[in-house]
């Protein structure tokens, strides 16, 4: 649930593509800097549940400035 719903979001909305909108995680490397891949890349794994909590958190606060910066660059509403 984590994965499909959290983890993956924020790092597909980073690299939106609309030619690669079907494309999921792969070529990240292709798409995004390596920064933000790292980061992308980093929220996708957890050992526990702790673990799990804190990238939760870390994936919305990802997604929510991303799409802030997005807003504020006038390419989203």
């Amino acid at each position: 649930m984590y994965h499909s719903g959290t983890g993956r979001s924020p790092v597909e909305f980073l690299r939106y593509c609309p030619d690669r909108y079907d494309f999921g995680l792969r070529h990240l490397d292709r798409d995004l800097p390596p920064e933000m891949r790292w980061q992308g890349e980093s929220l996708l794994f957890c050992d526990n549940l702790v673990e799990l909590a804190d990238k939760q958190a870390t994936a919305v606060a990802l997604f929510q400035a991303t799409l802030n910066g997005l807003r504020q660059a006038r390419l989203m509403e």
